[in-house]
Parts: C-alpha cells; sequence; structure tokens
C-alpha cells in the first residue's frame, strides 16, 4: 500500500485573471508562490515524504518545489499528469467561451471534447492510470504528487467509485490544497481531500477553485 499526497498547484497567473491554461505553462503569481511555501511548511510537519513527482509544467513544479527543499529531496518531472489539453479554450473567459464554443461549454462536463484539445473521458483514463502508476511503483512509501485541479479531480472521482464519464460528480480542488490517499493496486481509498487549513485561519490567503 502507498500513501499519496497530491498537491495542487498554488494560484497562476490563468487562475488570477481566471482564464483556462490546460497544457499552456502559465507561472505561479506571487501569491501561488506564497500558497506554495504555506503548503511545504504543513507537509514538512504532518507527512514523512519519501518520495516527490510533478507535473513538467512549472505551476505545479514550482509548488513541488518548496516541498522537496523542505525535505532535502529531489522532485521528477512527469509530463502524463499534465493538466487536461483544454486546446482552443487556453487563455479565455468562461463569458468568452460561452460565446465562442457554446457547444463545448454546454456539453456534460464529463464527456467534453475540447475544441482542439483533449476529449475528457480521455484525459480522465490517462490522469488515473499514471496516478495509479506512480504511487503503485512505491510500495510502503508515501508519494507527493503535485499536479493540476483537472487531473486530482478524476482521480477524486476514481476514488470514490465514478467511472470516466462520472468525472463531473468530484468536486474541484482548491489552488495549494492538499488530498491524501491510500494505494494499494487499483483499490484507492481517500483519507482527506482538499486540505487547506496551512492557507485559511488568520493567514486569510484566498484560494481559487476555477480550473483549469
Amino acid at each position: 500500500m502507498t500513501r499519496l499526497i497530491l498537491l495542487r498547484h498554488g494560484q497562476s497567473e490563468a487562475n488570477k485573471h481566471k482564464v483556462f491554461s490546460g497544457q499552456v505553462d502559465f507561472p505561479l503569481t506571487d501569491l501561488g508562490i506564497l500558497q506554495a511555501e504555506l503548503a511545504a511548511k504543513y507537509i514538512a510537519k504532518n507527512e514523512k515524504i519519501d518520495i516527490i513527482y510533478s507535473s513538467d509544467l512549472s505551476r505545479a513544479y514550482n509548488t513541488a518545489l518548496p516541498v522537496a527543499e523542505a525535505l532535502g529531496l529531489t522532485v521528477i518531472k512527469d509530463k502524463t499528469v499534465r493538466e487536461f489539453d483544454v486546446g482552443l479554450w487556453v487563455g479565455k473567459t468562461r463569458a468568452e467561451i460561452e460565446k465562442e464554443f457554446p457547444e463545448s461549454y454546454y456539453a456534460d462536463p464529463s464527456l467534453r471534447q475540447y475544441p482542439g484539445g483533449e476529449y475528457v473521458p480521455d484525459a480522465f483514463e490517462r490522469s488515473v492510470s499514471n496516478i495509479l502508476r506512480i504511487a503503485n511503483t512505491h510500495p510502503g512509501k508515501t508519494v507527493l504528487i503535485a499536479a493540476h485541479g483537472g487531473v486530482i479531480r478524476c482521480f477524486d472521482a476514481f476514488s470514490k467509485g465514478y467511472g470516466k464519464n462520472q468525472f463531473g460528480n468530484s468536486p474541484i480542488t482548491r489552488n495549494a490544497s492538499i488530498s491524501i490517499y491510500e494505494v494499494d493496486g487499483e483499490k484507492v481509498t481517500p483519507i482527506k481531500t482538499d486540505i487547506t487549513e496551512h492557507l485559511d485561519g488568520s493567514k486569510n490567503i484566498p484560494t481559487d477553485k476555477y480550473v483549469i
């Protein structure tokens, strides 16, 4: 069995401006960098991490990096846990997408074909299979993966028994949130998800659920 920590990246420039980023490399904002540092302090205090992976996109990598530095580890980049490819939605707001791409905008989120991008059921299978692969490569260890809203949402849906056509039944986790699972083969047990106590309370750090 593997203890799996999924860490969503901190606020990106795309999140700040409420536009979709997909697989385009929008960097962290100053707030996103602070969120990553707060997440690192929380994880270093509460978890014994053995190995760290991240998406190869900088917003995920630079969220994982403070954790690695706090624990004396390195970050392994893995492009298979990149965000969904949202194609022609990149850089656009919801209002712009609704106007320009009404068919995909109003589609069932679980069955959406991003124009010029991925089909969500394919993205679901990619996300889940590769997170399982990484976790099961390290039985008996605690593995952290820094990834993206859509990818984490897929895995969370899978952990709750939802299939690739039911992606929308799982909530979107917040920027720099932490989700914990136990993984044994294809059996996944959610322990606690969308943890943001390291960002809340007296720190009053806003989070952003705006996805992908």
